[in-house]
């Protein structure tokens, strides 16, 4: 698991309004991630923030868990995997 600090100052309205605007799918934000298969999850813990990405079968993908200890780098984290998820599924579907 990575960690990770700062690196610009993103607030939770902001990122809401990026993915609206983007119409960004399969986001899992501050909720629970149940059944949420190829998902990009950011959820608050104890500890901070936890970004990660679920497989086909929903269960997390270990290797993609990256821990941050304030929400503005996760949420920028969050909203970068959430682009780059997208973009993929928008190249599959072209390809197709």
């Amino acid at each position: 698991m990575a960690q990770r600090t700062n690196r610009c100052g993103m607030d939770r309205v902001t990122a809401r309004w990026i993915i609206a605007e983007e119409d960004l799918k399969d986001g899992v934000f501050f909720s629970a991630p149940d059944n949420a298969v190829d998902a990009v999850v950011i959820e608050e813990t104890s500890d901070g923030y936890r970004v990660y990405n679920t497989d086909a079968r929903a269960a997390v993908d270990e290797n993609s868990i990256t821990i941050f200890s304030e929400g503005s780098s996760a949420l920028t984290e969050f909203v970068e995997r959430l682009r780059a998820w997208n973009e993929y599924l928008r190249l599959r579907n072209t390809n197709s």
